[in-house]
């Protein structure tokens, strides 16, 4: 009976070294839905706010969800957690904002401040520290400019379908579009770009698809820009079976 007592007593001790040795770890953020890790395991979404951890040395992590998992980088910070601690801890995402164009190829301009920085040419993607003031100009040479107003989520992402300007609008910037030739080969071009297109797009964005389910599941940084790529070209490719399907419509169009 009194070793039954020691092994118990033992035992109440050890429960209470264990609860004097956890902290809590209140989390903010401008993503609440984002997932908190600490070091590997995964505790929760963040709006949860209020985490309970071991004391000692650890890695606190948000990873975004959903879409923006694989194109938003995931913020962290080291702790110091001491035992029966309560730290806040604030980790705010970049705003990021991802323009695509169709055609694919177009300039894009941040103007801000009556100030005007070229960015880079679509599908591009800028990342802002806080939101934004100005807009993006989309512009590309024969076809109307395009403005868009910023939005101020963490992920945003923007597609543009630019208008040909038309003839007589302003100089000969479509010069394509005033031959009269009917050439087959253009019908044969158009038909094989939509079906090259169609085929890449479905294939690189299920293997864009099951890597960001591996990230999901590993956090593995190393998967981030093998994504990114998977993502980009089944953009590229949508567009050019975009450009394709378009041709045929206009040669329908002009050949009526």
């Amino acid at each position: 009976m009194k070793q039954l007592s020691i092994f118990a007593a033992a035992l109440l001790c050890m429960h209470a070294a264990s609860a004097q040795e956890r902290a809590v770890v209140v989390v903010n953020t401008n993503l609440p839905e984002a997932i908190v890790y600490l070091d590997a395991v995964r505790m929760g979404p963040a709006h949860w706010r209020t985490f309970v951890a071991p004391a000692g040395e650890h890695t606190l992590k948000l990873v975004a969800p959903g879409e923006a998992a694989w194109s938003v980088a995931p913020v962290t910070q080291a702790l110091t957690l001491a035992p029966n601690d309560t730290m806040e801890v604030t980790l705010a995402f970049p705003l990021y904002h991802h323009i695509e164009s169709m055609p694919l190829g177009a300039s894009v301009f941040l103007r801000a401040n009556g100030e005007r920085r070229m960015l880079g040419k679509t599908p591009v993607t800028y990342r802002a520290a806080e939101p934004m003031t100005g807009d993006f100009a989309v512009e590309m040479f024969g076809y109307r400019a395009h403005s868009i107003a910023p939005g101020d989520a963490v992920w945003n992402r923007y597609r543009v379908e630019l208008q040909p300007l038309r003839a007589g609008s302003g100089p000969d910037v479509l010069p394509q579009l005033a031959q009269t030739h009917r050439r087959r080969w253009i019908d044969v071009a158009a038909a094989g770009l939509v079906a090259a297109g169609g085929i890449l797009t479905v294939t690189r964005k299920f293997k864009a698809d099951r890597l960001n389910d591996e990230y999901q599941a590993t956090g593995d940084p190393a998967l981030r820009p093998r994504i990114a790529r998977l993502d980009d070209h089944a953009a590229i490719a949508l567009a050019g079976m975009q450009v394709g399907l378009a041709t045929i419509a206009l040669r329908f169009y002009l050949n009526r």
